[in-house]
Formats: C-alpha cells, sequence, structure tokens
C-alpha cells in the first residue's frame, strides 16, 4: 500500500485534529532476533480517527508517531473476559494478516475501543447508509426518486418558514408566504432559495 508518511504524521501530531478515540494502549509487539522470536509489550498513547489507529512512540500523548493500523477489514474480538498480565487484552484480526494484540487496564476502557474499532470500519458506514436509505425509501416510496415529496403529509410551520411556503398546504399548489409576491408552486417544480 502506498502512503504520505509525512501527511499521516502531520494528521496524528496536529493537536486541532479531532480522533473518535484517544487513550493509552498496550501493543504487542514481536521482536525478531537473529536467534529469536519475542512478544514484546509497549505502551502507547493511541488516537482513532475514521479508520486510522496511530500509535506513537510512547505513551505521552505529544510524542511522535510509530505507526499505523488500518481498520478496514478488521475484526476485533475479545477472547478472554478475565484481566491477563498485561491488562484486558483483545485481539484484531485482519484478512489476509497476522492477528494484532491490544491490552488496556480496565474492562471499560477494552469494551469501549472494541466498539469504537468496530463503527471504525467504511464497510460499516456503507451498511448504515444502505440501512437508513432503505428507511428513507419504505416511508417516502417511490416518490423519493421523482423528487417529489411524501404523499399526505402536511408542511409544518418551521418546514414552511425554511422553505417560504404557507404551513399546511395539502394541495399539490401552495402560496409562498411573502404577500408581496405570490408565486405559484406545483409538484416537482424546482424551488431556488
Amino acid at each position: 500500500m502506498r502512503f504520505n508518511k509525512t501527511g499521516l504524521a502531520l494528521l496524528a501530531s496536529n493537536p486541532a485534529t479531532k480522533f473518535e478515540k484517544e487513550g493509552l494502549l498496550i501493543i504487542t509487539e514481536r521482536q525478531e532476533g537473529f536467534f529469536r522470536r519475542a512478544d514484546v509489550n509497549y505502551p502507547r498513547w493511541c488516537k482513532l480517527r475514521g479508520n486510522l489507529l496511530f500509535y506513537l512512540k510512547d505513551h505521552d500523548p505529544r510524542s511522535p508517531p510509530t505507526g499505523l493500523l488500518v481498520l478496514e477489514n478488521c475484526r476485533p474480538l475479545i477472547r478472554n473476559e478475565e484481566r491477563e498480565f498485561d491488562g484486558f487484552s483483545f485481539i484484531l484480526e485482519f484478512e489476509g494478516s497476522q492477528p494484532q494484540r491490544i491490552s488496556t487496564r480496565t474492562a471499560k476502557e477494552r469494551l469501549e475501543w472494541v466498539k469504537c474499532i468496530q463503527l471504525a470500519s467504511y464497510a460499516y458506514l456503507d451498511r448504515q447508509i444502505k440501512y437508513l436509505q432503505d428507511q428513507i425509501a419504505n416511508k417516502m416510496g417511490n416518490r423519493i426518486e421523482g423528487g417529489l415529496p411524501p404523499a399526505n403529509i402536511s408542511t409544518s410551520a418551521s418546514d414552511a418558514m425554511l422553505l417560504n411556503v404557507a404551513p399546511n398546504a395539502r394541495s399539490g399548489t401552495s402560496s409562498t408566504a411573502n404577500p408581496e409576491t405570490t408565486l405559484k408552486v406545483e409538484e416537482g417544480d424546482l424551488i431556488q432559495l
């Protein structure tokens, strides 16, 4: 994968950047030496933005970024409810890649991180958008595709003020609320504000 290292580092270290979640996580990293391999736990300050989980050099929120996990096609799993030697752990399973073990200090923090990571995927956002579009289509019928308002729904006073039309106009036509200029508006007309 190609990425702009400078741009990502700037995004992670910019104090004006809003993150969905920030906090201390214990990241397990594999250290490979000449004769041995070992898993080492590093407490790192982590920042979640969209589907990007930045982890910094150490536990200081102002330290420079060290790495990044792209959380697309990722599934967080809690395998053990009990506290382990380094805290309350969960696993990030990636499609076609090695799993990543992460720990938190408390069970509450672990649950919060797992929920945020589940919501971070673009696939999840696509499912949410599809669900909402289906809900709108069910409420509006096929009228939404034609740009028409839903049938048998009257205009509320607040909507009338926004649209500058008379409230509770149940017929297909209504006049504007401004008495100086009257304009007939019919269904399907394009109204520019």
